[in-house]
């Protein structure tokens, strides 16, 4: 078979090669990277401009602007200095873990990044960043939600479960979240965690398409 080309409803641009969604061949631009699994950059920087490592750990939305704990400030552990971290980053971790600990889910969310990618000179500890990312996740973190159902679906600080990894996309993506949404049709599409569904398929990754990720 060859693809419909320009008159394809999926508006796969006619390049031939693979097979749609909709039973038509499939180009490669249509589901570009969809089938990579482990690329925090691949999907965070097809949703937003390349930012410095200090920009990274900002929050992505203004969840943070008009949060903030009640009460005395809990004891706050910080790991123990890395070679590479300096006094900068071991004050904005400690700061970061003290928003984090008193219940802030932007917080949250930050420091499992930092555990999970090895940021402010701090030793990578996967199961560290999952601890923290559940927590966000439970506050309806989209963000953190979207690197929870990454984690289980690559076994990364906790057991693999493809199942679950859906769970936590499609709270993600329900949430309006592309790269949930992308991946939530990656699932669909190769039947991982859930039956294989080209229509769910489609419809998800049509929803990211909108927000320029796809």
């Amino acid at each position: 078979m060859t693809c419909a080309g320009a008159g394809c409803d999926l508006h796969c641009g006619g390049e031939g090669g693979g097979k749609c969604l909709a039973g038509r061949p499939e180009t490669p631009g249509m589901f570009r990277g969809m089938r990579s699994t482990d690329g925090y950059e691949t999907l965070r920087y097809a949703h937003e401009p390349p930012r410095s490592v200090k920009q990274r750990t900002e929050p992505i939305t203004k969840l943070k602007e008009g949060l903030c704990g009640c009460g005395s400030a809990p004891a706050v552990t910080v790991p123990t200095l890395h070679p590479q971290q300096s006094e900068a980053d071991r004050k904005e971790l400690a700061d970061m873990r003290s928003k984090a600990e008193k219940g802030d889910a932007q917080s949250q969310k930050d420091v499992g990044e930092v555990f999970q990618f090895g940021k402010l000179g701090v030793a990578k500890d996967e199961v560290e960043a999952v601890k923290w990312y559940h927590k966000a996740a439970e506050q309806n973190t989209a963000w953190a939600q979207f690197w929870l159902g990454f984690c289980y679906a690559n076994g990364q600080g906790v057991a693999k479960d493809e199942v679950e990894a859906v769970k936590w996309y499609r709270k993600a993506a329900e949430h309006n979240f592309a790269p949930a949404q992308y991946k939530l049709s990656v699932c669909y599409h190769e039947g991982q965690g859930i039956a294989k569904d080209n229509l769910e398929a489609v419809k998800w990754w049509r929803k990211a398409a909108k927000q320029n990720l796809a």
